[in-house]
């Protein structure tokens, strides 16, 4: 039987933010796929800054839950009540006891053989009730039958456009920095623009009929992706805007103002151009 350990990130303790600095944000359907368990638990009490016995010098939380539900069955062996440790870190998430979360992590061995279940640093961990519905479904019954396709993780901005990337053109939809297809995923760039993340809310990888991994085409994907697309081009004045109504998508006057002049300058560049074709 193990000695379950491992859980939830709390803003005390005394490890540095380098830590923080050093992950990668994965999507959740690789999250579940990487994890060696994942579970819904309700906390009921914490105790910080405590060791794991015969593990290491840092300091912990020990957390005791509830278990809800086990959504990864067979990996660990999982009882009703758990106990378990998380690192003390400020760059972490507080836990609030009698709240349900829905928590990933691993299983580490000590050095007399004992095992416990541990989410670090990097962990995912959210109150299941801020978790969309697909992401709720995917969790509990469609991530695990996807494993088979990657979604790579990333552990910064993303700046260059979809079409940039190996493959290039090969990127049908990509006029930004997102893609239908082929189960590209840019959290960061998405943050930096305040839009809602599509492939995080909406987005399952799946491979199609030629086996080839492609974001599932669902109309909550679709529509997503499309204002964040329109709204993301209209900002950047992109060339595929040739209607100054195309910009009201924006909210702030003062961006749909440059937006109408950098359209108006689109449009006069592309006549110089046909007119310079024809003078030819």
């Amino acid at each position: 039987m193990y000695r379950t350990a491992a859980i939830l990130i709390a803003l005390v303790g005394c490890i540095s933010v380098e830590g923080c600095a050093d992950c990668y944000r994965y999507h959740p359907q690789q999250v579940f796929c990487d994890a060696d368990f994942v579970v819904r638990l309700l906390v009921t009490s914490t105790k910080f800054n405590v060791r794991i016995p015969n593990y290491d010098n840092d300091f912990y939380n020990l957390l005791h839950a509830e278990l809800v539900k086990d959504l990864k069955p067979g990996r660990v062996e999982i009882g009703d009540t758990l106990e378990f440790y998380n690192p003390t870190s400020i760059c972490g998430t507080w836990f609030d006891q009698n709240t349900e979360y829905l928590v990933t992590g691993s299983l580490i061995e000590t050095s007399n053989g004992t095992k416990y279940l541990l989410h670090g640093n990097c962990g995912f961990s959210a109150e299941w009730e801020d978790l969309s519905s697909k992401q709720q479904k995917g969790f509990e019954f469609k991530y695990g039958r996807m494993c088979g396709c990657q979604v790579i993780g990333v552990k910064s901005d993303m700046t260059i456009r979809v079409t940039e990337l190996d493959g290039g053109a090969g990127y049908e939809g990509a006029r930004s920095y997102w893609t239908p297809h082929r189960c590209y995923y840019n959290p960061y760039k998405t943050e930096r623009y305040h839009r809602e993340d599509c492939e995080e809310e909406f987005g399952f990888c799946k491979p199609d009929d030629d086996g080839i991994c492609k974001w599932q085409m669902t109309s909550d994907y679709e529509s997503c992706f499309s204002e964040r697309e329109t709204f993301v081009l209209a900002l950047e004045g992109s060339p595929a805007f040739t209607d100054i109504s195309q910009c009201e998508v924006l909210r702030n006057r003062r961006q749909r103002r440059k937006c109408r002049k950098r359209v108006k300058q689109n449009a006069r560049n592309l006549e110089m151009e046909v007119n310079a074709e024809t003078e030819e």
